[in-house]
C-alpha cells in the first residue's frame, strides 16, 4: 500500500489504538497492540481462549480501563470521556454476544423492543413497531415476533440477536463467537447474514472467532493474537501463509483435524 493511501485508511479509521497495555495483577494480557478499524471494514482478531481478545474489546468500548496507550472511537478518547458522551458513544456500538443474551421469559418482539424504549424513551409506537419488523427482515425471521426464544433454533436465536443489536442502528459491531455450537451449515448461513449486515446497514465489525472459515468469509483483515500482541496480520492468505507454528496449529486444528 503506497504512503497516500495508508494515509487515507488511518484518516478512515472508526477505531484507532495505540500502544495498548493491560494487565491483571502480574499477567500482562495485552502488551502495546496497535489496531484500526477502517469505515465499513471486517476485521477478525483471532487468539487463543485467555488471550484477551474480550478484553480488548471491553476496553474499546469503556467497560475496562486500559493501563496505558489509547483507544479511540470515533476520534474520541475512551480514556478521557465524560461519562454523558461515553454513553451517547456505547449506542453507536452493537454487540453480538456468545450466549444471544436473550430474555428467556419474553416474547422476539419484547426482548427487540427492550433496548428501543430502554435508550429511546420517547419513541413512538408505530415506529417501534416499524423498527422491529425491519430488522427481523433483515435477519430472515419475519414470522418470529411473537414467538420465544426457546422456541427458536440456536442459528435462529443468534439471528435475533444480531436483530436486536441492529435496533438500535450502530455504526459498529462487535460479534463475540458468532459460529459458536453451530453446524457448519448453519455457520455458513451465519457468516453470510453477517456480510450482508455490513453492505446494507454500512457498519464496521470487529469480529472474534476461532472459526478459520468464518474468519476466511467475513474478514477483510484478520489479526492474530499471540502472548499479548498481534504477531501477524493480513489478509487470509497472507496470515496463514507462514512457518510459524503458533499460528499453524489455529489451521490445521480447522482443516486437519
Amino acid at each position: 500500500m503506497n504512503r497516500n493511501n495508508q494515509d487515507k485508511k488511518i484518516e478512515d479509521s472508526v477505531i484507532s489504538i495505540r500502544e495498548l497495555q493491560k494487565s491483571f495483577g502480574e499477567h500482562d494480557v495485552l502488551k502495546g497492540i496497535d489496531l484500526d478499524l477502517h469505515k465499513g471494514e471486517n476485521l477478525v482478531v483471532m487468539g487463543r481462549s485467555g488471550s484477551g481478545k474480550s478484553v480488548l474489546i471491553k476496553i474499546i468500548a469503556g467497560l475496562i480501563l486500559a493501563d496505558s496507550g489509547t483507544v479511540k472511537v470515533f476520534d474520541k478518547d475512551i480514556n478521557r470521556i465524560n461519562h454523558k458522551d461515553l454513553t451517547e458513544l456505547r449506542l453507536k456500538i452493537g454487540f453480538l454476544f456468545q450466549g444471544n443474551a436473550l430474555y428467556d421469559s419474553m416474547t422476539i418482539r419484547e426482548n427487540l423492543e427492550f433496548p428501543l424504549i430502554r435508550n429511546k424513551r420517547t419513541i413512538p409506537v408505530d415506529e417501534i413497531d416499524k423498527a422491529v419488523q425491519d430488522v427481523l427482515k433483515a435477519v430472515g425471521l419475519p414470522d418470529s415476533a411473537e414467538k420465544y426464544p426457546e422456541e427458536l433454533s440456536g442459528g435462529q436465536q443468534k439471528r435475533i440477536g444480531i436483530a436486536r443489536t441492529l435496533i438500535l442502528k450502530p455504526e459498529i459491531i462487535f460479534y463475540d463467537e458468532p459460529t459458536a455450537g453451530l453446524d457448519p451449515i448453519t455457520s455458513g448461513e451465519m457468516n453470510d447474514l453477517m456480510n450482508d449486515v455490513r453492505h446494507q446497514f454500512n457498519t464496521s465489525s470487529i469480529i472474534i472467532t476461532h472459526d478459520l472459515t468464518c474468519a476466511k468469509a467475513v474478514g477483510d483483515r484478520i489479526f492474530m493474537l499471540i502472548d499479548g500482541k498481534f504477531v501477524r496480520q493480513g489478509d487470509f492468505e497472507e496470515v496463514f501463509d507462514t512457518g510459524d507454528e503458533r499460528i499453524r496449529a489455529f489451521y490445521d486444528y480447522n482443516f486437519i483435524q
